[in-house]
């Protein structure tokens, strides 16, 4: 291997460090308004990438990935006392990105005027997230 190739292909210059996440996160369970923003501002790229990648596999309509990703940040505050500053915030907040996902498969899906489901999810697909 090069000795001029990166050791991660994220570069570290452009991502908050652990630290910064739980700190930022302490604020937010202080109720802090200027640190929820900054984490919202901080997280939404890996929460959008998570999602991305359920739209990608077919999983979720491209339609509906915004109004995931909010939703997502929204239960970050709302679980915001089930962090444990003792496991890295990456795993946590991966793990609230899946739940709102799952939350989201078992939302009832408006039907179409002759009864169809409309286009999303079938149960077999969500199945194979919650794996």
């Amino acid at each position: 291997m090069s000795d001029s190739y990166p050791a991660s292909c994220v570069q570290s210059a452009d991502r908050p460090s652990n630290d910064e996440l739980v700190t930022l996160m302490a604020g937010v369970v202080r109720r802090d308004k200027g640190a929820l923003e900054k984490l919202h501002v901080l997280v939404r790229p890996l929460v959008t990438a998570f999602h991305e990648g359920q739209v990608q596999a077919g999983r979720l309509h491209p339609d509906e990935l915004d109004e995931l990703v909010e939703g997502t940040l929204w239960t970050i505050y709302r679980q915001r006392l089930s962090y444990d500053r003792q496991h890295p915030f990456r795993a946590w907040l991966l793990q609230v990105a899946r739940h709102a996902l799952l939350e989201r498969f078992n939302k009832p899906r408006p039907a179409t005027p002759f009864g169809i489901k409309a286009a999303g999810v079938s149960p077999a697909s969500a199945e194979s997230v919650s794996s």
